[in-house]
């Protein structure tokens, strides 16, 4: 066995330090969602500075946010190209000092509440944490699947409505072509969770809006 000498056990040992000091900036992620207070370690106070020391500039980029109707508005977009950590921000302000509130979109996502409500969650999943059937708006309009409030369930900050908009959450389904269920929970009208068609629908959560509170 060839012993190693006194510069290689240097360098040897410089090398660990390295390691060592590289797994230690390499903190995890916070995925946790607080409705109206926090997206993991987004809160009131958190700046586009602060996102950037957060998750890096590479993760950062500007981008205009569909707020729907034709409407856009600017905002910051954390992760653009990965569709599951992804989130846009919209700001209180020009500067980029406050933000107003954080949009999640699409199939699935890392962030969560405790409660395990995502992108993705199905409709009877929620149901099931929620303890008691909800209600949501109907399907094929802007605002179609947005739930209006919890019902009698536990999870009171589904009630968009009701607690001043500090959670949104909001249903769709990819049926093509439409099954005649889903044809029964179309248009401006408002439905149970428990509807037999909701139930055979059985649709995702596609959108997550969390306003942020500075209180």
């Amino acid at each position: 066995m060839r012993r190693i000498g006194a510069p290689m056990r240097w360098i040897a040992t410089i090398l660990a330090m390295i390691s060592t000091a590289s797994v230690a900036q390499e903190a995890p992620v916070d995925w946790r969602i607080d409705p109206g207070q926090r997206v993991g370690p987004i809160n009131p106070s958190t700046s586009e500075v602060d996102l950037r020391a957060l998750f890096g500039d590479a993760a950062i980029s500007n981008a205009d946010v569909d707020l729907g109707e034709g409407f856009v508005t600017p905002g910051t977009v954390v992760y653009q190209n990965d569709p599951e950590r992804r989130i846009e921000i919209i700001w209180r302000d020009s500067q980029r000092i406050s933000p107003k509130e954080v949009r999640l979109t699409g199939k699935a996502s890392k962030w969560a509440t405790d409660d395990g409500v995502s992108l993705g969650t199905t409709l009877k999943e929620v149901e099931i944490l929620n303890g008691y059937p909800f209600r949501l708006a109907g399907f094929d309009f802007d605002y179609g699947g947005t739930v209006v409030d919890c019902g009698k369930g536990r999870l009171t900050y589904l009630g968009c409505r009701t607690f001043s908009r500090k959670w949104t959450v909001r249903f769709a389904s990819d049926q093509r072509p439409p099954s005649p269920e889903y044809r029964q929970v179309i248009g401006d009208h408002v439905f149970s969770s428990g509807h037999p068609a909701m139930q055979a629908v059985n649709p995702t959560v596609y959108q997550l809006i969390v306003a942020i509170d500075r209180e």
